[in-house]
């Protein structure tokens, strides 16, 4: 009954927390004790068992990175605050390395610590995520996306000071910032194939550079 109230927890995490459950359940194989409890009990503390769930937790976060860095998909907040990737991976670093300590110290709090924390990096991985838009983003478009998209261009110091574009919408004023963006991001190599997409937020160009949050970058300041 513990194992199946272990598993149906973990299941709500996706494919990622089938691995641990796999990992939990491998462990409770080898296992020789008289109760299905002491035997779930004698698994989860297993070093190994433990370091594996950290390792997961990590995995799952690189997926996140990967598909960040390919522009599939964007860091929520990331647009208003760019420094909230770097304090992101910090964080997630720091959670490793306290999950790993606790799998050899503190054994008041083992398993349960390094469980809980490789629980919540995973839960975090799919929760600062927002998709990519499935399309070229132009004048009229509206969502989240382009919410982003204009926070970004802010940043990079896109926008003019009398510019006030409408929050979320891709009006003239944003098509202005993506043109000063793509000018100083050498995005309009070939003036006679690119002319159509100035102002365009490409979805395999511009945005997948937006959205990458180690991508170097330059501001349009003069």
């Amino acid at each position: 009954r513990g194992m199946d109230t272990l598993a149906h927890f973990l299941d709500n995490l996706g494919v990622w927390g089938l691995m641990l459950s796999a990992v939990v359940f491998i462990a409770y194989l080898g296992e020789r004790r008289k109760t299905e409890l002491a035997r779930l009990n004698a698994a989860l503390r297993r070093r190994w068992v433990m370091a594996t769930w950290v390792v997961t937790a990590l995995l799952a976060w690189s997926v996140t990175w990967y598909h960040t860095v390919r522009g599939d998909a964007y860091i929520l907040g990331s647009g208003r605050q760019p420094w909230l990737p770097a304090a992101l991976i910090a964080c997630v670093l720091a959670g490793a390395a306290v999950a790993l300590a606790a799998t050899r110290y503190w054994p008041r709090w083992r398993p349960w610590l390094t469980l809980l924390l490789a629980v919540v990096m995973i839960l975090g991985s799919r929760s600062v995520g927002g998709a990519a838009p499935k399309n070229d983003l132009q004048q009229g478009a509206k969502g989240d996306e382009v919410a982003f998209v204009q926070q970004r261009l802010k940043s990079l110091h896109c926008f003019v000071a009398q510019e006030k574009p409408g929050p979320g919408e891709f009006d003239t004023e944003t098509a202005s910032a993506v043109i000063r963006f793509q000018q100083a991001n050498r995005l309009m190599t070939d003036p006679g194939r690119d002319f159509h997409n100035a102002g365009v937020v490409r979805r395999e160009r511009e945005f997948r550079k937006l959205a990458n949050p180690f991508a170097g970058l330059k501001d349009c300041s003069p």
